[in-house]
């Protein structure tokens, strides 16, 4: 769930037309369309209209968020092109992960807005996934695929990066450890956010088995 500089918002255009079974749907007025890189298995490129470039610290957090979206074919397109529209929130991540898809919208040497208090030494992932989910719905074979693209993204920023593959929360955060957080555990550690997102029933356990073999 992006947290925008701005009054808080979601995706509401997105989870208004993106009803069970339907194809997403894209704003016409959108200012860029994917790039996609020639590299086997690299993610598409569509930069976010709101960023900060450059960084004042190094990468030590990878922040794992939920877009709000169902997880289907076209949400992860659909979420990078509403990061880079003109009516995009005074918000971004870095990546976006759908099951068929993963879009970078902000380069790794840039910072996104997306988890404050801890977005100068982050990296945020957007899920096509929902913080409500229950335990059964993020075992869905959709989502299964969605996370494993995820953990395949995972692994290669803690590799570039040296982020230990473990997940840390509030605590931990505030004393300045490096790994891998969801957005609730920043909200907890630095109360500049009320997000709770991935949510409770995130397979964190499962999640990080798929980002070590990764």
């Amino acid at each position: 769930m992006i947290d925008p500089v701005c009054p808080e918002s979601t995706l509401p255009w997105l989870t208004d037309t993106l009803p069970t079974g339907a194809p997403a749907v894209l704003p016409p007025d959108a200012r860029a369309e994917l790039v996609t890189l020639p590299e086997i298995d690299a993610p598409s490129l569509l930069l976010a209209r709101h960023f900060t470039v450059g960084r004042t610290s190094p990468v030590s957090l990878i922040v794992i968020h939920t877009a709000e979206v169902d997880c289907r074919v076209g949400a992860a397109a659909a979420v990078a092109r509403y990061f880079a529209g003109p009516t995009a929130p005074q918000a971004s991540a870095h990546y976006v992960v759908g099951p068929e898809l993963v879009v970078q919208c902000v380069r790794e040497s840039d910072t996104a807005w997306h988890a404050p208090g801890a977005n100068p030494r982050a990296i945020g992932i957007e899920l096509t996934a929902r913080a409500t989910w229950s335990a059964e719905q993020w075992a869905a074979p959709e989502v299964e695929a969605m996370l494993a693209r995820a953990a395949g993204v995972v692994a290669g920023i803690c590799r570039r990066h040296g982020v230990p593959l473990e997940h840390i929360e509030a605590e931990a955060l505030r004393m300045g450890v490096s790994g891998i957080p969801g957005h609730v555990d920043v909200s907890q550690a630095f109360h500049k956010s009320d997000h709770f997102d991935p949510g409770p029933h995130f397979p964190w356990a499962h999640f990080l088995v798929l980002v070590r073999a990764s």
